[in-house]
């Protein structure tokens, strides 16, 4: 007699490892789906499943509405969703009804999406392409529904492809990877027919069966009823740490991170953290542990634009470019979006990242 598979057995066995594991979630949080990674247990990355049409897509769209009083013009796309457009942009030369002929309600475009809808926010296109995408206004032309001719990278794409870059990174990083494993593990039936399909994404990006260990990654079905995938993992807290204001180091120093219009701000503390060496080298130390939790935290938050450090201050010049040296190393390895300008005569680190999406706190403030 075949004895039936516990309940909590899935729980049970990732418990073991999980701390050990890099691996990639797909489950949901606050009735959104999501893509969390996890490396040994430390969130890395969350990636939100989009509202609407991701950026990148190119579809068909038909105007709508036209507000000559704010250059703008609304057009339909498919599954009935809406994207705000500049109204220079729907010249005659894109016109597809009316070749030649200013946009007017009825005509059709084709649109490439480069922003998300976000709360009342609609999303918003362009009608200019990139010189290899030209080719799909010619295809427009011989459509007259909602088509659309290309998908944009998904929440899925997105956390597979950032995904597979993390795993080479920890392989070449280190010489022995046997210990390591990589996963990818969902709770959602659908989700888990489509990764496992033969279109998958995880074959597009060289996971399939052919790939080497430990290279390859496990693609898991969680079925466990006792205990939730995103309970095993500790997803809830982890999540809310990320959208507060207030981190806590190991030491006993912390962060303290605030968003303004103009820039994000974050301020390290000494806090609790226990005097062990001399002033000097106490604070370039607490510093440095700040340095490698805030690379991780502007990833993770996917925070952009000017980002201003109030790091402790430290008297000597040696080690103030120590810390600027290492903050370098930190966005060469873990972020190349982030790129550190300087220290101000106040103390203050500059540092810039390009936008890359909206950040964490946005795609959950809805």
């Amino acid at each position: 007699m075949i004895k039936p598979k516990p309940k909590n057995q899935d729980g049970v066995e990732l418990s073991k490892t999980m701390q050990q594991d890099t691996v990639l979630l797909f489950t949901t949080f606050e009735n959104k789906k999501i893509a969390a990674i996890l490396v040994n247990g430390v969130l890395r990355k969350v990636y939100v499943k989009e509202n609407g049409l991701p950026v990148g897509t190119v579809c068909l769209g038909k105007v709508s509405e036209i507000k000559e009083e704010i250059g703008s013009a609304f057009l339909l796309l498919a599954n009935k969703q809406k994207c705000f457009v500049k109204l220079s942009e729907l010249s005659g030369k894109f016109n597809l009804t009316r070749p030649g002929q200013n946009a007017k309600c009825g005509d059709s475009f084709v649109i490439k999406i480069t922003k998300e809808p976000h709360k009342s926010k609609l999303a918003s296109g362009t009608t200019g392409l990139k010189e290899e995408e030209m080719f799909l206004r010619t295809v427009g032309e011989t459509r007259t529904d909602f088509s659309v001719l290309k998908y944009g990278d998904s929440y899925v794409n997105r956390s597979v492809s950032f995904f597979k870059s993390l795993t080479d990174r920890v392989n070449r990083s280190n010489e022995n990877t046997s210990g390591f494993r990589f996963r990818i593990i969902t709770d959602d039936d659908e989700l888990y027919r489509l990764l496992d399909g033969p279109d998958s994404v995880l074959r597009k990006n060289g996971t399939d069966s052919d790939c080497p260990s430990p290279y390859c990654f496990d693609l898991l079905k969680y079925e466990d009823s006792l205990v939730k995938l995103n309970v095993l993992y500790g997803l809830n807290g982890k999540i809310k740490e990320a959208l507060g204001r207030h981190v806590w180091l190991k030491s006993g120093a912390d962060l303290y991170i605030d968003y303004t219009e103009a820039c994000t701000v974050i301020d390290v503390n000494s806090g609790k953290s226990s005097k062990k060496e001399d002033r000097d080298t106490h604070f370039l130390s607490l510093n440095k542990e700040a340095a490698e939790e805030i690379s991780r935290q502007v990833l993770l938050r996917n925070l952009s634009g000017i980002i201003l450090i109030d790091f402790i201050n430290m008297k000597e010049e040696s080690d103030r470019t120590e810390l600027i040296g290492y903050m370098k190393e930190l966005c060469n390895s873990n972020d190349p979006q982030m790129h550190v300008v300087d220290i101000t005569k106040l103390g203050i680190m500059e540092t810039t990242r390009q936008k890359t999406g909206p950040s964490l706190y946005e795609q959950f403030d809805s």
